[in-house]
């Protein structure tokens, strides 16, 4: 069972973008948003996804246009990977940087921020939804196309059982061998 926060027609890439320097990038922010605090994770996010469009996807180059820390950049950008945000060099969204469909745009925002995640549906529809919603086996599949897809799995919530905790050096019935069975001398593993 897959919740989904929206879906959206199958995303475009690299929609244009009419900012070609750091005041015009937020001026456009602004724009989206004139409440929006440019100084707060949420807007230091949106200046990382809305300057993906024009410096590529290197984080140094991001961070140079953008004004931010590389550290922030670098966390966005990954999460935008990982969720299929960006995707060979290209900005893969439902929005337009002229504030077309700015949900999905903030949706994307809140996939950067860590807060959801992102992937395409089986009918090639953008879905968003809060993390641990699903989870990716890091395995391509070959749909009935010529595309790769990811396959997804929604988590069986009936039986979240949480561990038991062990006490120190106890091992349970049927666990793996510890890293000092399989490698003796070896306590730093």
């Amino acid at each position: 069972m897959t919740l989904s926060i929206s879906s959206a027609p199958r995303g475009r890439a690299h929609p244009p973008v009419v900012a070609r320097s750091r005041g015009e990038l937020r001026n456009l922010l602004q724009s989206f948003d004139p409440a929006l605090d440019l100084e707060s994770l949420k807007g230091r996010t949106a200046l990382v996804l809305l300057a993906g469009l024009q410096a590529e996807h290197n984080v140094v180059k991001l961070a140079r246009f953008a004004g931010l820390e590389t550290a922030l950049v670098s966390r966005c950008a990954r999460r935008f990977f990982d969720n299929g945000v960006w995707f060979g060099g290209k900005t893969i969204c439902a929005w337009g940087a002229d504030g077309r469909n700015l949900q999905f745009f903030w949706a994307d925002v809140a996939v950067g921020e860590g807060k959801l995640c992102r992937r395409t549906d089986s009918e090639a529809r953008l879905e968003w939804a809060p993390q641990g919603q699903w989870w990716k086996s890091f395995e391509h599949t070959r749909g009935g196309g010529t595309e790769l897809g990811i396959l997804y799995h929604v988590p069986d919530l009936e039986d979240r059982t949480p561990p038991a905790v062990l006490a120190r050096g106890e091992q349970s019935r049927g666990a793996a061998a510890s890293s000092t069975d399989l490698f003796p001398g070896a306590a730093w593993l």
